[in-house]
């Protein structure tokens, strides 16, 4: 019978066994770059027995349904810093420890605000000299683009990368002294790796047996709010002097109206990287839901997602935006699934009547 085998490591050192008979849930989640990932363990502290670990300790931890005498261990789903232990008691419920910990450093030099700049470059090289200030090693994947100008104007690194990150079309995360910067929606990890499509399907033996993996979902593949005809930004010509705009057309689903970027761009490599993320951001969140299956730690934020066998408009091929692990005593490992930019067969029923 297959069953849940779950690693947790603190400083280096392995507390998987000691934490096997009080651990009551553990869940990680992974994010597609507007959060920082992030871990929770809930433990059984009866007695208040358990030492309180220390914030800024390194954790590692991870989780995989194994068949009996399967192999190796589960792989690393997070890797971070202990960030907050918090103390539980109820009168009839005991009492229960829950350690939190984040995948960027809550308390190091990547949230101190800066006042800096970088003329002329590419985005690789401005991220590295501010990443650089905060302590971080910066890498840059997919399309470098260049500016003219970099400035961080009273904003931390994350913040600053948060905001380059919506501009030019990228994914950002922090991962312990990693930044990454990556091409959004390009269906590869923060580590520039191709990602495994994860199945979410929904099957039945003849005597009505479940044997698809989903265990519930809700999901809308069609959302009129993000359609648009075209996605416009403004930016100011130096050698003709004046305004002009950048346009870029909706591909999916267009609506009538026209989205205008509120602000006016640097140049017009700045416009025309800020309408097609713009418009590509639309088309992510034309759709999506959640859908929750059995266990799969090979489920990560950015990979594709197939759903089959729940009816026709609805199944199709999805981009995961999230992907929360999550064990349990009660209900053992599952996966739930935050759930964008529906392709395929998703929204489209062609049967009539």
């Amino acid at each position: 019978m297959p069953h849940t085998e779950f690693w947790v490591s603190v400083n280096g050192t392995e507390i998987s066994r000691t934490l096997a008979p009080i651990l009551i849930s553990m869940s990680i989640t992974d994010n597609d770059g507007g959060e920082a990932d992030s871990l929770e363990i809930e433990l059984d502290d009866a007695g208040g027995s358990i030492a309180l670990p220390p914030t800024g300790a390194p954790i590692q931890a991870g989780m995989m349904l194994v068949d009996d005498g399967g192999a190796a261990g589960p792989p690393v789903m997070f890797e971070g810093k202990v960030d907050r232990p918090t103390s539980t008691l109820a009168r009839g419920g005991g009492l229960t420890l829950r350690i939190s910990a984040k995948s960027v450093d809550q308390k190091g030099k990547p949230k101190e605000r800066q006042h800096s700049h970088h003329d002329k470059g590419k985005l690789s090289a401005a991220a590295k000299k501010f990443g650089g200030s905060a302590g971080l090693q910066v890498e840059v994947q997919g399309d470098d683009v260049e500016r003219p100008y970099w400035a961080m104007q009273g904003e931390s690194f994350l913040e600053w990368g948060m905001r380059v990150a919506q501009e030019a079309g990228k994914t950002f995360k922090v991962r312990g002294s990693r930044a990454i910067f990556a091409d959004r929606s390009g269906g590869q990890s923060v580590g520039g790796r191709g990602l495994a499509s994860v199945r979410a399907h929904r099957e039945f033996d003849p005597d009505g047996t479940r044997i698809g993996n989903i265990i519930s979902g809700d999901l809308s593949p069609v959302d009129d709010r993000h359609s648009w005809s075209e996605f416009e930004a403004r930016y100011y010509d130096t050698e003709d002097a004046k305004y002009k705009t950048k346009t870029v057309k909706a591909r999916r689903r267009p609506g009538s109206a026209t989205h205008r970027d509120r602000f006016t761009r640097a140049d017009e490599g700045a416009a025309q990287s800020r309408t097609k993320s713009t418009g590509a951001e639309a088309e992510r969140e034309q759709g999506g839901g959640t859908v929750t299956i059995d266990g799969d730690p090979s489920a990560q934020a950015e990979a594709s997602c197939i759903v089959s066998g729940v009816r026709p408009g609805i199944d199709g091929t999805y981009r995961i935006k999230t992907a929360r692990h999550r064990l349990t005593r009660r209900e053992g490992y599952t996966t739930e699934l935050t759930l964008v930019q529906p392709g395929g067969e998703a929204g489209s029923d062609t049967r009539k009547g």
